[in-house]
């Protein structure tokens, strides 16, 4: 919960997982339009890889970007150019083309902290 982040299990029938990268200049997230169906893919830039909280609570490793993110965009998924997964959208500065994303490592730390506890591994993908 402070890192914003949930592990959800899926039927066999789930779609294809995304492979996970580390953080590279111009990536996309696929976010929802505001009062719209379907998902959306809008351009967005690394600004900086920073330490960050949310209301002063649970530190996390994050990604500042440049990008049109609305409210309703948390959880979206933030992608390079290959279509691995970098990061996941957690806030923005409303009113400022600026928001965050949980960095890929913060996802990776919670897949590995769950499998400590499980006899059986999920894979290492979202």
């Amino acid at each position: 919960p402070t890192k914003d982040i949930a592990i959800l299990r899926l039927s066999d029938a789930s779609p294809v997982p995304l492979e996970l990268a580390e953080p590279q200049n111009l990536v996309r997230f696929l976010g929802t339009a505001a009062g719209r169906d379907g998902l959306t893919s809008k351009p967005a830039t690394i600004v900086d890889l920073v330490d960050a909280t949310l209301d002063g609570d649970g530190k996390r490793a994050a990604i500042k970007l440049e990008a049109d993110i609305k409210p309703g965009d948390s959880g979206a998924a933030v992608v390079d150019d290959e279509g691995r997964m970098v990061g996941m959208i957690f806030a923005t500065a409303r009113g400022e083309d600026v928001g965050w994303a949980v960095a890929s490592s913060e996802i990776v730390a919670a897949i590995e902290a769950l499998n400590a506890n499980r006899p059986e591994p999920i894979a290492l993908a979202c």
